[in-house]
């Protein structure tokens, strides 16, 4: 095989973990001047900067490596010679119908909402971009696209999926033809295009759907015939729909599974994406976010989106106060606020299941298809992570015991320390915080529930 295999190269120059993490590492953009933008144009900016952050750690590196080195192996037995796929482009063998078609399960990148499945998704796209190839000399310039990627949306049929695959030279003749001329067509046309895999995602859109085990199964087995290696990431609802399927379904729908477990308070790789936040958020901080990963930790479960939707509301509270920094104080009144009340569910519920508790309470009036995998075996959870989920529960079932213990008199006194710190906190981060027009005296925006709360970490 030649050294100048593009094919294969497109594979093998990532194959290093610092080339990985390199290619894929979405460093933080420091957000500057949000102080000028109205409220919620500010909120919006914070959180598409807040997303874009992506750091990648040891077991998204070790995922994005098995899937590299799938393609990699696609593209060594496909792509072996420019002379085999020169003439496998202009004179492909005819198809034979009576061939059976090998099984080609997908691999199952699953996990929590939030967890960073979506995000490999768009490491490994990011990593291998589409280019342009020469061939024969430069006498042939084809289109490469090592890596292909569907998002499911709602309301998607088969047709719409596979259609997303069609190159976009063929966009208009791809409209004309039906599902099953579609669907022997695509092989050519992705092997046209040197695609060695594919991956799916947001197919849990399907699950919602009336025939949604009909649909899930047409689109798994349809992807998997066009003989690419590939890949979903899906949620613990879809991967449970699919392990209920029968033992000959399963052998076709599920491939090698793959758990991206929540993050510790104590790992590296926590403290790492605390920094990356704090690099972004550096001119509407007061305090720096990894001194105090723990607490952090406990109000998102160690899940990077409700971390992004924790800073925004605390955000937005800072801004309604006519404050443009925000304390540590904003993030515990943002946990216990109405607009986090779905979140908060979710992350007591995760937690009391990594401690081990049966007894945990599922999120209020909603199922729990999501925060739980019924797989036998599986573990969606670290040692290191249950740890540190006991160890909360014991703290805070302290805290409430201590505070069931206060008399009517003591619990209006710590309900009053609240409200002085809380106002210490605003004098401290305040830029002219202008006093009331009737009363004279400084505004405090605060509502009961967030009183509520500091009063019990007091």
């Amino acid at each position: 095989m030649s050294d100048n295999n593009f094919w294969v190269n497109a594979f093998t120059d990532l194959s290093a973990a610092d080339q990985i993490k390199a290619a894929a590492t979405m460093r933080a953009a420091r957000i500057s001047g949000l102080a000028k933008y109205k409220t919620e144009t500010a909120v919006r900016m914070l959180v598409t900067a807040l997303e874009e952050i992506y750091v990648v750690d040891q077991q998204s590196e070790n995922i994005i490596r098995i899937l590299l080195g799938r393609g990699e192996a696609h593209a060594r037995a496909r792509y072996s010679t420019e002379g085999a796929v020169l003439t496998r482009l202009y004179n492909p063998p005819p198809k034979d119908a009576s061939a059976s078609v090998p099984l080609n399960p997908p691999c199952l990148l699953s996990g929590f909402a939030g967890s960073g499945k979506s995000s490999i998704v768009s490491a490994l796209s990011r990593s291998l971009p589409p280019q342009m190839c020469d061939l024969g000399g430069g006498k042939h310039k084809l289109s490469h696209r090592p890596v292909r990627v569907l998002r499911v949306g709602t309301n998607a049929t088969l047709r719409s999926i596979l259609k997303e695959l069609v190159p976009d030279e063929h966009r208009s003749v791809s409209g004309r033809l039906t599902l099953e001329r579609l669907k022997e067509q695509l092989p050519q046309w992705l092997d046209a295009e040197g695609t060695c895999l594919i991956l799916v995602d947001e197919m849990q859109f399907l699950t919602g759907s009336e025939k949604a085990n009909v649909q899930i199964t047409q689109a798994i087995m349809a992807i998997a015939e066009l003989g690419v290696p590939w890949g979903i990431a899906c949620n613990y609802s879809l991967l449970n729909r699919l392990a209920k399927r029968s033992s000959e379904d399963q052998a076709r729908v599920l491939g090698q599974r793959f758990f991206l477990h929540p993050e510790a308070p104590t790992s590296g790789d926590w403290v790492a994406f605390l920094n990356e936040c704090n690099n972004a958020m550096l001119e509407i901080l007061a305090f720096r976010l990894a001194d105090f990963k723990q607490e952090l930790w406990a109000m998102c479960a160690g899940l990077r989106r409700y971390h992004v939707q924790l800073a925004a509301l605390a955000y937005r509270n800072t801004r309604l106060m006519d404050r443009t920094k925000m304390s540590f104080e904003d993030f515990k009144a943002a946990y216990n606020s109405n607009d986090y009340w779905t979140q908060r569910d979710d992350v007591g519920y995760i937690l009391a299941n990594a401690a081990g508790n049966s007894l945990a309470k599922r999120p209020s009036g909603r199922k729990a298809d999501d925060l739980e995998c019924t797989l036998p075996g599986a573990r969606i959870f670290t040692d290191e992570y249950e740890m540190s989920a006991k160890q909360q529960l014991i703290n805070s079932g302290a805290r409430a015991a201590e505070r069931a213990t206060l008399t009517c008199n003591e619990r209006a006194l710590l309900e009053k320390a609240a409200r002085k710190k809380m106002a210490n906190t605003k004098s401290v981060t305040s830029n002219a915080n202008p006093p009331d027009k009737t009363t004279g005296k400084p505004r405090l925006k605060r509502d009961a529930a967030s009183l509520r709360y500091a009063s019990t970490q007091l």
